[in-house]
């Protein structure tokens, strides 16, 4: 909460300079294609008769964003707040080894998280091409799974997120009239979890996202 304080004061007094000879506010919306490492395989126990993991798979997942921005300029220098809705997510298989080495069993599911994003890029123009970058702030807001609940000796599954994370993004723009067209690359300077918690025990889960994004935009005024 205090990034987000510290983010709103200095927008005011940027945006309260008269230094600033150029404000632009828009929208924008894109898709992102997230990827959350992790251990390819992570063991979450026995019943005597098979051997149960969790496992990452290593495609990307395509999620979206949309929401609101805007830009500061003053000579060939810009600030640009965002404001946006991300939704990601990932991959994942619960994977069951029978101990008799009967066939292997694998039940896909997909964790979706939705994320209250605040990207500020500072950064320079180069005619219309823009290059920046800036800090990434992101405040989760909730989590779905379609739906590991319980494993198949009745534990209860869930995993331990971090309510918010702080990272990194790297920026390179394209605007055209009232269009302006972002590529990012963003990465985390926060773990996305602590563990994955299987009825009493608890297993380690540390992983940091990174995304590509597209996002277009459209200048309101």
């Amino acid at each position: 909460m205090r990034y987000i304080v510290i983010l709103s004061v200095l927008i005011t007094l940027v945006a309260g300079s008269g230094q600033l000879y150029a404000a632009e506010f828009g929208v924008r919306g894109g898709v992102n294609f997230s990827s959350i490492p992790s251990h390819q395989k992570i063991f979450i126990g026995s019943n005597g008769f098979a051997n149960h993991y969790i496992e990452a798979l290593t495609d990307s997942y395509v999620g979206f964003h949309f929401g609101v921005f805007t830009r500061f300029s003053i000579g060939d220098l810009f600030i640009q707040p965002e404001l946006l809705y991300t939704e990601s997510g990932q991959e994942m298989l619960f994977t069951t080894e029978l101990i008799d080495e009967a066939p292997t069993e694998f039940k896909p599911f997909s964790p979706i998280y939705s994320h209250l994003t605040i990207p500020v890029t500072v950064g320079l123009y180069f005619g219309p091409l823009r290059v920046g970058a800036g800090p990434d702030f992101n405040i989760l807001l909730g989590s779905t799974r379609e739906h590991l609940d319980y494993l198949q000796n009745g534990d209860n599954i869930s995993f331990n997120y971090r309510d918010a994370l702080v990272g990194y993004q790297v920026l390179a723009g394209l605007s055209l009239g009232n269009l302006t067209l972002d590529f990012k690359y963003k990465g985390s300077l926060s773990n996305f979890g602590d563990q994955i918690r299987i009825g009493d025990e608890s297993f380690e889960f540390h992983t940091r996202p990174r995304q590509f994004v597209i996002s277009l935009g459209i200048i309101m005024f």
